[in-house]
């Protein structure tokens, strides 16, 4: 992996013990400090000029504000069921765009950060976010201002952790996310960490059934959007005994219950 560009907007104490953690569990790297440098320039390509060229970024003619932190915050506030459930809330994704226009759809463009946000205020217990992918290597994964102000106020609030999550093939990096998850209880942390053994990803969804299941129910998705999304979104089988063998593996790794905190953070007020 070849690190380019600058992450100077990414939290690096977040990322650090996120890294720290990763060499931990999988005896990835005996430098953590180092390896978390290098994810941090990883997570973000070089700015290029609309033709491409290095260093001068592309000039925007026009822009139009389609969401706000503020109004983001008060969405999930309100109801966090959209980032919280899974395919199954998708269509109840509520429109926060400022300008009043329907037909922006932000519902994509704010999924990452609203799920942040579900996070921190208490209605989610994991959350994960793409940094890097070596089929994408000079996609902005990490240039949504919404994500990385969430990133930061989660660097900041004592009741939430991360841990790096890298899928590899032959010994070589392909992607690197970011788990970020609630501290208490202590079932949030095992979740992590068993997606961070799977390798799990925001941006590659596994082949096996059984591995999606895996993963959407350590992220906390109900049972039902579980099985939709395997078949009806991917076209696979899925039966009660597959079922029955993920909530087995989900019982071993403890009890969580949420919301895991009863109030946003004061960071919330500041927005």
């Amino acid at each position: 992996m070849t690190p380019t560009g600058k992450a100077d907007d990414l939290p690096a104490n977040l990322l650090r013990r996120a890294a720290e953690r990763w060499c931990e569990l999988t005896k990835g790297s005996d430098n953590p400090e180092a390896f978390a440098d290098m994810v941090r320039s990883a997570a973000t390509p070089a700015r290029r000029s609309a033709s491409g060229a290095k260093g001068k970024g592309i000039q925007l003619a026009s822009a139009t504000r389609t969401a706000t932190l503020k109004t983001l915050l008060e969405d999930v506030g309100e109801n966090a069921a959209p980032w919280r459930d899974g395919d199954t809330a998708a269509a109840t994704r509520a429109n926060v765009s400022d300008d009043g226009d329907d037909n922006v759809d932000v519902a994509g463009a704010v999924q990452q950060a609203g799920e942040l946000a579900a996070l921190l205020a208490g209605q989610r217990g994991l959350c994960i976010v793409q940094l890097w992918a070596a089929a994408r290597p000079d996609e902005a994964w990490t240039h949504n201002p919404l994500v990385v102000r969430l990133l930061r106020m989660a660097d900041k609030d004592d009741g939430v952790d991360a841990v790096l999550s890298i899928a590899t093939r032959s010994g070589e990096p392909q992607a690197i996310s970011l788990i970020v998850h609630a501290t208490s209880p202590v079932g949030f942390t095992s979740r992590a960490e068993a997606l961070t053994v799977m390798g799990a990803q925001a941006a590659m969804v596994p082949d096996s059934p059984k591995d999606k299941a895996t993963i959407g129910r350590l992220l906390g998705y109900p049972c039902e959007a579980v099985r939709e999304h395997i078949v009806h979104t991917h076209n696979q089988s899925w039966d009660d005994s597959d079922a029955d063998q993920v909530e087995a593996k989900l019982a071993e790794l403890g009890d969580v219950e949420l919301p895991w905190r009863q109030e946003a953070p004061r960071l919330f007020a500041k927005v």
